[in-house]
């Protein structure tokens, strides 16, 4: 029995649907669907070390950069391997998980850039037809979102007369990085930084008025995001294909 993880990083429950994910949504039809779970923390790194490991942050230890999953932790890698499988991993943020030591028990892991095509990545792999474990990320509906427009006609691009928070034609996505995601983004590349609290901070100057936010800037973040989700369903749809391509979905 071969075992396959895809993981869809920040893509909402609310933006699986006809627009967004037209082929996720077909997969529905014939698969078995959860509609209580719940992800054991906002952030990447901790909720990708209790999908690892099955246990609860506080056991496993991650919550902060300069955290690391202790040798001694069981993954689903390690206990895999340990019964003959051959345990691959692509990860899309490049060293991120290294940093944690969440690439710790897999045979192969290789890191590739956000937007890449993971059917190539799987044709070059050399799987074999049974005792394979294979975890992809994916995480183009992850910020900052950059590329609008490209992969459907019915998502609205960037215009030339959005300027953002900024201000800036130069800068259309200046509400994504200048004054809302970005200090999110500066705090977090400090280590030992808890970045709940920092995105806490965010949200509450944006409540409390201190941060302002139009309905402009509000609409082009959600076309932004809802672009990087149709990525994803595109990657989640290219997997399956290739996958079938190498026999693993006879049954």
């Amino acid at each position: 029995m071969n075992v396959f993880i895809i993981s869809l990083d920040c893509v909402r429950y609310d933006r699986v649907n006809e627009k967004t994910t037209p082929y996720i949504q077909g997969l529905k039809k014939e698969a078995q669907v959860f509609t209580n779970a719940r992800a054991q923390s906002p952030w990447t790194p901790t909720s990708h070390a209790s999908i690892f490991t099955g246990l609860y942050p506080h056991h496993h230890g991650i919550h902060e950069f300069g955290h690391k999953l202790k040798k001694n932790i069981p993954t689903i890698a390690g206990l895999l391997k340990k019964r003959g499988y051959n345990c691959t991993a692509l990860f899309s943020y490049d060293t991120l998980y290294a940093q944690f030591n969440m690439e710790k028990d897999y045979n192969t892991v290789k890191r590739v850039k956000r937007g890449y095509n993971p059917d190539e990545m799987i044709e070059k792999l050399n799987l074999d037809s049974e005792n394979e474990y294979l975890f992809i990320h994916l995480g183009d509906a992850h910020m900052p979102y950059q590329k609008m427009g490209e992969i459907s006609g019915d998502i609205t691009p960037f215009t030339e007369e959005y300027r953002g928070l900024t201000g800036s034609k130069a800068d259309r996505t200046g509400i994504l990085r200048n004054k809302i995601l970005y200090p999110l983004y500066l705090t977090l590349r400090q280590r030992f930084v808890r970045p709940d609290g920092v995105l806490l901070d965010a949200l509450e100057k944006v409540r409390n008025g201190e941060i302002k936010v139009s309905a402009d800037d509000l609409e082009t973040l959600k076309k932004g995001y809802d672009e990087g989700v149709k990525k994803v369903d595109e990657q989640v749809k290219n997997i399956f294909e290739a996958l079938e391509k190498k026999g693993f979905l006879k049954d």
